[in-house]
């Protein structure tokens, strides 16, 4: 899909979430969006915060699917050398490419959260933080318990 394409169905799919916000609609089947629409309310978020924090998520999801592709491709890759026993300077070069990849991948969030800053106030920027501190934690404690079992 070329670029203009993808901006105005961006545009056109944020601009129906944000005319729907009002009436319920986003956080009705939450279950159906991740959550994300329960998340989205607790924020507060505004019906003109809605569209351009959407464009963020998407712009963030189109940066990031191709390098977790070439991430998986560079594991394998690296997976294969180490079964075949492949010379050190090879092992060397693929994970060059791994860290290239990850260095993308750290940058992309950076501008991830940039973006986000950018549409949130200080009070729904505080609650997103502590939000995903505390799901944070309650993941570590399950992956914890998962391991004492």
């Amino acid at each position: 899909m070329d670029k203009h394409r993808r901006i105005v169905t961006a545009q056109v799919g944020a601009a129906l979430l944000a005319a729907l916000l009002p009436f319920g609609a986003w956080g009705a089947n939450s279950k159906k969006t991740g959550g994300r629409g329960r998340w989205m309310e607790e924020l507060g978020l505004s019906s003109t915060q809605v569209p351009k924090l959407l464009e963020v998520l998407g712009t963030h999801r189109e940066k990031l699917s191709p390098l977790f592709s070439r991430r998986r491709q560079i594991l394998a890759q690296l997976s294969q050398e180490l079964k075949a026993k492949a010379p050190e300077s090879q092992i060397e070069a693929t994970l060059q490419a791994f860290d290239q990849v990850k260095e993308r991948m750290r940058k992309a969030n950076e501008e991830f959260i940039e973006g986000e800053n950018a549409v949130l106030t200080p009070l729904q920027r505080a609650k997103l933080i502590v939000s995903r501190s505390l799901r944070y934690q309650k993941k570590r404690a399950q992956l914890k318990s998962k391991k004492t079992s």
